[in-house]
């Protein structure tokens, strides 16, 4: 898909995403790529899956890490990978859209100092079924 379209997708996938986190986002800047470099896929792999491309990567302080006063730090990125997405919309029969709100729950998630598997527990008990 053309990059606007993707971009219009994730910034309603943003929107969708409920208020009481955006309010705590803060310092966050979203980023849409084309692919991860090799260096953000080792990053952001889970074991085992060193040949696949991670479909986003969070690159900042977790607001639990944060030192009292944060002013002058750069802010913290969430990158969406486009291509990742695209192919795991494909492979799996979710719509784009769909992908790309799980992709930024999960990043989110990271944002707020949680773990993955944190993450997916939270999103299975309460994200799954909000707007």
């Amino acid at each position: 898909m053309e990059r606007p379209v993707f971009e219009k997708l994730a910034a309603e996938a943003f929107r969708s995403i409920p208020e009481r986190f955006l309010k705590r986002l803060g310092n966050v800047v979203i980023l849409v790529e084309d692919r991860p470099t090799p260096e953000q896929n080792a990053v952001g792999a889970h074991e085992g899956e060193d040949e696949l491309d991670i479909l986003g990567l969070y690159e900042g302080t977790p607001l639990t890490e944060l030192p009292g006063d944060p002013s002058g730090m750069l802010p913290d990125v969430i990158s969406l990978f486009q291509e990742p997405i695209e192919e795991e919309a494909e492979a799996s029969g979710l719509e784009p859209f769909e992908v790309i709100r799980q992709t930024l729950i999960h990043e989110i998630g990271h944002h707020f100092g949680l773990n993955d598997e944190e993450i997916e527990k939270i999103f299975e008990e309460r994200w799954e079924n909000e707007p």
